[in-house]
């Protein structure tokens, strides 16, 4: 992964430089296709890191049923039973309030 920081005034180019100097334009398609997403540097970055609705890791995966069968799965394990005891005591508290 490689992380390139870009002054505001500069425009971006996006270009696959090979070994010997020369380098290639990396267009729009195959950017979308293999997921490539610029990262600002406003909070909305670690939002496409996650698996959440709209995130660059959610159009990458494009499997609109994947967090469903991901929580039915989870739903047949009790996750409680693996958390932390100091974990667990957090849990009820915050169920009791509830």
């Amino acid at each position: 992964m490689f992380l390139f920081v870009v002054p505001k005034t500069s425009k971006l180019a996006y270009e696959i430089v090979q070994p010997d100097g020369s380098a290639d334009s990396f267009p729009v398609a195959l950017r979308h296709a293999i997921g490539l997403v610029r990262l600002s540097g406003d909070d909305r970055n670690h939002r496409d890191l996650r698996f959440v609705q709209g995130s660059a890791l959610d159009r990458l995966l494009s499997d609109k049923g994947l967090r469903s069968r991901m929580a039915s799965e989870l739903a047949k394990n009790h996750v409680k039973n693996e958390l932390t005891t100091e974990a667990q005591i957090a849990l009820e508290n915050l169920d009791t309030a509830f």
